[in-house]
């Protein structure tokens, strides 16, 4: 130690011992330690601020103040002048633009933490919603998904969130140019809350963006609330002029049981085609991919669903046992159809193939392939992260024309792929995106 910090110390020393801690002192700093966002540097420096508070609240502890000797006043201390040195922000990287032929030009996306709007060609980010601005709990998001239509001037997207053991759904609007506006569901149109993480009620919307779908689970509860037997349910709710607004009244909050999948420990709602009719009277199929054993994941066929006449939502086939765990190699682990937004075009379908690569389930390569009309098709490049994630379950991806966002591997980038073997990291850590128009 030398002379300089010899003497901060013992002026530090000095100072603590006429510091009267607040009995609210520690109500505040547990409320700051629950916040959920935690930065390293400012983790450092909360560290050295709180050593230095802790000293303040201990001396006045150990020594009365009739036995602290007599001090006229602390020494002045010379102070270094130092210019913080502030390492430059990378300025954002743009998409070149002869790389987006035929690419939504802008994307919504979370970090976990916000809700942020970014721009291919420029590589701005504009935050939506700032997730912990003045907000104090202990969740996270895992789901964005854009409402079809939308636009960066006329926005809705829905955010699933999980904290807590817990799912809900908040949603963004932004209409005619105007500010972010920010809501949560109202509570009849949350997720059943026997929905595990497994499952995750991921939002998907129908390709016109008259309703919004997921998979939750419900069954019978035990007397501590554990559900005793996971029933895997589709949900679905009108979405016309906000959430469960549509054109049946009686179908805009429905719930279809879904039979035969009791063996499974995860589903998820991949996807929402119309392949038949652009108007209230429509047919098509949605993709769900289920969570066999851990680790592996298997797709399954379509279910086929039905808009009728009034408006009203029906699955034809009424049971949805058609997959079990397919001894096809590769086999499929998640689908993406590229429809445009007005919902009346299926564009190109992309899917990821798992292929086993040794003598568990767990170790599998990934590809990505791509199909179109008649013999349109092909592999497209895939970063090696996510050709070898160890967890094919946590991938995802989202697909509109030309282009598709791909992402979930553990440390939290996506990239932007082109149906023209682009490949690019987007910036940020991005837990989930959703292309806008």
């Amino acid at each position: 130690m030398d002379e300089l910090e010899r003497r901060i110390r013992e002026s530090l020393d000095v100072r603590s011992r006429d510091v009267e801690p607040s009995p609210a002192t520690w109500d505040r700093v547990s409320s700051r330690i629950r916040r959920r966002r935690v930065f390293a540097w400012a983790g450092v420096a909360a560290g050295t601020a709180t050593a230095v508070t802790a000293g303040a609240f201990v001396l006045p502890a150990l020594f009365a103040r009739d036995s602290i000797p007599p001090i006229d006043s602390p020494p002045t201390l010379p102070v270094p002048s130092v210019e913080p040195t502030v390492p430059p922000t990378p300025p954002p990287v743009p998409i070149p633009a002869g790389e987006l032929a035929d690419v939504p030009p802008f994307y919504v996306w979370t970090d976990g933490d916000d809700i942020l709007l970014s721009s291919f060609e420029t590589g701005e980010a504009q935050i939506l919603f700032d997730g912990h601005d003045g907000i104090e709990r202990e969740s996270s998001y895992r789901a964005v998904a854009v409402r079809p239509g939308s636009t960066p001037e006329n926005l809705t997207v829905v955010a699933s969130a999980v904290g807590e053991g817990m799912h809900w759904f908040e949603y963004v609007t932004i209409v005619d140019h105007g500010e972010p506006a920010h809501a949560v569901l109202p509570a009849q149109y949350q997720p059943h809350q026997n929905t595990d993480f497994a499952t995750g009620a991921f939002p998907v919307w129908s390709p016109d963006g008259r309703h919004l779908a997921w998979i939750e689970q419900t069954g019978p509860q035990d007397g501590l609330g554990n559900a005793v037997k996971a029933v895997f349910g589709l949900r679905i709710i009108g979405w016309s002029d906000g959430p469960g607004t549509g054109g049946n009244p009686a179908d805009d909050n429905t719930m279809f049981e879904l039979q035969g999948v009791d063996e499974v420990l995860g589903l998820t709602l991949e996807d929402w085609i119309w392949t038949e009719g652009a108007d209230v009277e429509t047919s098509g199929f949605l993709y769900l991919s289920a969570l066999v054993v851990p680790g592996t994941v298997s797709a399954a066929e379509p279910l086929a669903i039905q808009r009728q006449s009034d408006g009203a939502i029906a699955l034809p086939d009424g049971r949805f046992d058609a997959f079990a765990f397919s001894d096809r190699s590769p086999y499929p682990i998640e689908y993406a159809d590229s429809h445009s937004n007005d919902g009346a075009a299926v564009g190109p379908e992309y899917v990821f193939l798992a292929e086993p690569t040794g003598g568990s389930a767990e170790e599998v390569r990934v590809s990505l392939r791509w199909s179109g009309d008649g013999d349109q098709g092909g592999e497209l490049p895939l970063p090696e992260e996510v050709a070898t994630a160890p967890d094919t379950w946590a991938l995802w991806m989202t697909a509109r024309d030309s282009g598709i966002i791909v992402g979930g591997v553990q440390t939290n980038p996506a990239w932007l792929i082109t149906r023209d073997g682009y490949v690019t990291v987007l910036p940020g850590e991005v837990v989930s995106a959703s292309f806008v128009d």
